[in-house]
């Protein structure tokens, strides 16, 4: 009997072992999820994108082949809480300013405070409109933003100073994405502050255009599909006004490497009754971690082929 009886508080006292290292076990699990999933106070990010080919900010050599860096940029971001953060964006690039391949003066390109209430993300401050292209180029605005999402469609709108806005419509399944965007009195493709004697006051505080943009895209297993069409018009004559319209392939060979083909056809500052059909190749690779190399080939029809090779390092 008391040989049972020891058995049986053995046992008792290994199964309530076992029960308090699981219960230990899973707090500690919970303790580690719980910390991978908490964002630290403050968070550094960037990138510098270097460049191989002509720079047309180059005044003194804008037709030679050379390396410099073409843009670097720096994000902090504060953390309040898990829905609210600010965001300061610095940065400094090419935009012609020093005649040279020197890069500007560092800026402060970007100022958002961002958060989420109700299901409603919001953004208030200084911060690149969701509309236009690497030919647009900048699309600054001051404004407020609100967006959330209704049964697969994402609408988006903003509102700033002196009439300056914008709304975004895009519904997205895995079969195709399907989007529009508008954008009115906004510093298009302008950056600094001077006025471009047209009544168009730079830098988003008095303007006068309009902008529209409607875009697709439909995944063909590795392969996808995309086009792109945007019209701007600013006052008359203005640099403002201009067309693009952009049909690409893109196929990825895994999940580092990819080629792509794209036509566009433009007409661009001011001379609307100018058009530039031009055919781009591009190959993409992925070289580690948050470092990706790319080559460019760009060809305007009559005119001469120009190959761009571009590393850009993001942290």
């Amino acid at each position: 009997m008391k040989i049972n009886n020891i058995m049986a508080l053995t046992a008792l006292t290994m199964g309530m072992t076992q029960v308090i290292a699981g219960t230990e076990v899973d707090a500690l699990k919970d303790r580690v999820t719980t910390l991978e999933n908490t964002k630290p106070k403050v968070e550094i990010g960037g990138a510098i994108e270097m460049v191989y080919g002509k720079n047309e900010n180059d005044t003194a050599e804008p037709n030679t082949k050379k390396f410099f860096v073409d843009s670097v940029e720096l994000m902090i971001t504060g953390n309040i809480n898990e829905d609210f953060n600010a965001v300061v964006t610095i940065l400094s690039e090419q935009d012609g300013a020093t005649g040279n391949s020197d890069l500007a003066n560092p800026v402060i390109d970007a100022v958002e405070l961002n958060g989420k209430l109700a299901g409603i993300d919001f953004t208030i401050g200084k911060f690149g409109a969701d509309f236009g292209n690497d030919d647009l180029g900048d699309t600054s605005v001051r404004a407020v933003k609100i967006s959330t999402e209704i049964k697969g469609t994402t609408l988006s709108m903003f509102s700033g100073n002196h009439g300056n806005n914008g709304f975004t419509a895009e519904y997205a399944t895995n079969a195709f994405t399907i989007g529009a965007k508008t954008i009115k009195d906004a510093a298009l493709g302008e950056a600094d502050n001077s006025d471009d004697n047209n009544g168009d006051t730079l830098n988003g505080d008095s303007f006068d255009n309009k902008g529209t943009m409607l875009y697709a895209e439909v995944p063909f297993g590795d392969i996808t599909a995309s086009f792109e069409q945007i019209k701007v018009k600013g006052s008359a004559g203005s640099a403002q006004n201009a067309k693009w319209a952009n049909f690409g392939l893109e196929y990825g060979f895994n999940d580092d490497l990819s080629v792509s083909i794209g036509k566009t056809r433009s007409q661009e500052a001011g001379v609307i009754t100018d058009t530039t059909k031009s055919t781009t190749l591009g190959v993409a690779y992925t070289l580690a971690e948050g470092v990706n190399f790319e080559i460019e080939r760009e060809k305007e029809t009559g005119g001469d082929a120009e190959v761009t090779a571009k590393l850009i390092y993001e942290f």
